[in-house]
Formats: C-alpha cells, structure tokens, sequence
C-alpha cells in the first residue's frame, strides 16, 4: 500500500516529527532532503548566476525591505527556529534557510517547476506543499507568527502564489507529466497514483476508465500540470455518497475529517488544519462574521 506521508516506517525519534494533519511528512529527514536538494544546486552556482526574481517575488523583497516591521519579522525569524535536532540544519549545525534573501532564492527555484513526482513513496508528502515546506520552522516562531498574520505579507505571498498559479497552467509545467522517472506518467508514479486512487472504493480502473483523458495522446492529453492536477473523473467513477441526505458529508480528494468544533465563538480557538483561528480572525474581521457565531467548524 503506498503511504503519502512518509510516516509508514520505522523513523528514529530524534528524526520523528507531529505533524497534525500530514501536511509534511513525518520523518524530518525527507523534509530536510528535499529543501537541501534546492538549496545545494543554488550553492553550486554563482549568485550573480541565479536567474532573477520573478515580479511577484521580487516586489515581495521591495515589501520586506521598505517596511521596517516586516524587514523584522523576516529578518528575525530564522534566527528564532531551535537549534534543536528536530529542526531543520545542514550537516554542519547551520540554519538551512540563513535569512529572507536566501529564502527568496530557494522559492524562486521551487517556484520555477511544477511538483514533480518522487519515486520514493515516503516523500509524495513532499509533491503539494512546497511553500509551506520553505517556511515549517520559522512560521512557529514569534516573528513568524506575527509576519504571517499580516495583511501586507499575506497579499505578497498571494501574489506570489497566483504567479506560480499562472505558471502551472502554462504548457512548460506539463513537462512532469512525461513517462520519466520524476513524471506523473513514470511506472512507479502511475502505479502508485493509481492504487491509491482506487483505495476508496476497492475498484481495479485504469487510469483512462476513472478519469477523462485521451491515452493515445502526449501526457494524456493534459496540457498542464493544472489540467492534470484538477482532472475529471470518469461520471461513474465515485458515485457521491448519499447525495440526498443533508447530514452526511462527502470528503473529497481522499480527504478526511480531522476536527469538528461546535458553537464556535467570534472569539475563540479551534483547530483548523493544526493551528489555532478564531471565526472573526479566519474571516478578516469581515461583517458577515455574526452570521457564523454559534456555528459549527469542520475541517
């Protein structure tokens, strides 16, 4: 059975990391591995040879550095992570993202591709999540905290985000689609995709029968990662569950419930996706927050 999450095997404690709701994996090895990976082809080449920052990025920097509170949090941040095994550090001792220009450098590299597939299965957790894999440590820090609680930090990284968002629906991103061994359509990827995608229901599809798509064509027929990435499915694939009962649910994407809060408060901490919101925070402090007092949060 494939394991996304890379927490199936046996991992040393000192390596061994919680992660509420397999956002990364379990193992901070693979964590690790992976960013080292981008940072050790940066640090092989000149800086001056680093292609430029994209626009978002670039003005994400001008952000940074022309405000002296962000300049703060983003300076002081990477300072603040533990000098602790289970914290991310080069073989050395060292921090593995040594400061916010570096930081720049490593996602405008990650940001440069579309997720690749990794033939190991312990690291699939590593394919979706990459912004959130540069900046694990630092969010948890007290400048982390508050950087990413501010609106001007989250309007840059959501520009940031819509560029890489462009960039996966261009015809280059369909590049990791191929039949390579980093391709989606490898034999280890194909085979793994599609035990996984017919766990759920203990069927025996073919990739073409579950999902709409053209077989006979290059990346079968997707032009992008984003076409690939949010495909149809087949109408008879995954029959919705009880679509006629308002109290039952549909988890989709293979998704599962991790937390439900009842007679939530405007003011008051639930847990959604592992970290602690309040309605009145998660909505911006947006009028129609009254709406929610007393509700129910499912996530």
């Amino acid at each position: 059975m494939v394991h996304q999450f890379g927490n199936h095997h046996d991992i040393p404690s000192q390596y061994r990391v919680h992660r509420t709701g397999d956002w990364l994996p379990t193992d901070h090895r693979i964590h690790a591995k992976w960013l080292s990976s981008h940072i050790a082809y940066l640090d092989s080449i000149p800086a001056h040879q680093h292609p430029p920052l994209t626009p978002a990025l670039a003005a994400f920097q001008s952000l940074i550095e022309s405000t002296p509170r962000i300049y703060m949090y983003f300076t002081a941040m990477w300072d603040e992570v533990p000098r602790k095994p289970c914290y991310a550090s080069d073989p050395t001792g060292g921090k593995q993202i040594r400061g916010y220009k570096h930081m720049l450098s490593v996602i405008n590299r990650v940001f440069g591709r579309a997720p690749e597939w990794t033939d190991a299965a312990a690291d699939v957790g590593m394919v979706g999540v990459p912004l959130v894999a540069v900046f694990d440590y630092a969010m948890g820090t007290p400048s982390g905290h508050a950087a990413f609680l501010d609106p001007e930090v989250n309007k840059a990284l959501k520009d940031v985000l819509n560029e890489w968002g462009e960039f996966l629906k261009s015809e280059k991103s369909a590049e990791v689609l191929g039949g390579h061994k980093t391709g989606w359509f490898g034999e280890t990827a194909y085979s793994d995709l599609m035990e996984v995608a017919n766990a759920a229901r203990g069927t025996d599809y073919k990739f073409e029968d579950m999902f709409v798509c053209d077989p006979g064509a290059k990346y079968h027929g997707y032009k992008s990662w984003d076409d690939f990435f949010t495909r149809r499915l087949r109408p008879d694939a995954r029959p919705v569950a009880s679509p006629d009962d308002d109290s039952v649910v549909a988890n989709a994407c293979e998704s599962k419930p991790f937390h439900v809060a009842r007679d939530v408060k405007l003011r008051d901490r639930f847990w959604v996706k592992a970290q602690p919101y309040s309605v009145l925070d998660m909505l911006a402090h947006a009028p129609e927050s009254e709406q929610f007092a007393g509700g129910v949060s499912a996530n």
